[in-house]
């Protein structure tokens, strides 16, 4: 089963007699859901033929950044299919680019949403990443993104006066880093931490 679009995210944007216009969000690509109708079942009380929806796609579930816009009317509606038509172009928002933070994302992980209808990605600090509706999509995506990532510099033999030790505000991990500000390892505790940054030994990164 496809993605549904929940009924709290759905909303009349003003009271006529016929023919009501709508808002809807969904935090995923509309590509990715596909058949719009099929995704708007559980709305069916709501809806009537003529209605105008005004879909509005996110890049994720906390609905910070808008990706595309499109709007729809319903061609017919009943609680076994309801069947929609594109009124207007497809509106792309211009991907904004992304500054990898490696001491944020370096754990994400897959966690269950929508009554298991959908899987998000999320990082250390409990964001989420990217919303799928297939669990290997998301998996998939977390091997392609893990890939892309810087990786850590190899720790050389040099001198460590110039190295500095601090806490990411993202992910809460203690970062040793080199006179250039580049991250060299990260630890999930300080004391750790501290010893590496001492060269009291060479203990291993979290």
């Amino acid at each position: 089963m496809g993605y549904l679009i929940r009924r709290q995210d759905v909303s009349m944007t003003e009271a006529m007699p016929f023919q009501q216009h709508f808002e809807v969000r969904i935090p995923l690509s509309i590509e990715k859901v596909g058949d719009l109708g099929a995704a708007l079942q559980d709305c069916s009380s709501i809806l009537k033929s003529g209605d105008l929806l005004n879909v509005c796609s996110f890049s994720d579930a906390n609905y910070s950044r808008l990706t595309e816009v499109v709007s729809i009317r319903v061609v017919s509606c009943d609680r076994n299919r309801i069947e929609v038509i594109q009124v207007s172009e497809l509106i792309k928002v211009p991907e904004q680019k992304k500054v990898v933070d490696v001491s944020s994302n370096t754990n994400l992980r897959i966690v269950k949403v929508n009554n298991g209808r959908a899987y998000e990605v999320r990082d250390d600090g409990n964001n989420t990443v990217e919303l799928f509706v297939d669990e290997a999509q998301a998996k998939q995506f977390i091997d392609n993104y893990t890939a892309r990532l810087p990786k850590a510099k190899e720790v050389e033999k040099e001198d460590r006066a110039n190295w500095t030790l601090a806490r990411s505000k993202q992910s809460g991990k203690f970062l040793v880093k080199n006179g250039n500000g580049e991250v060299l390892k990260e630890f999930s505790d300080e004391k750790s931490a501290q010893r590496f940054l001492d060269g009291v030994e060479e203990v291993k990164a979290a």
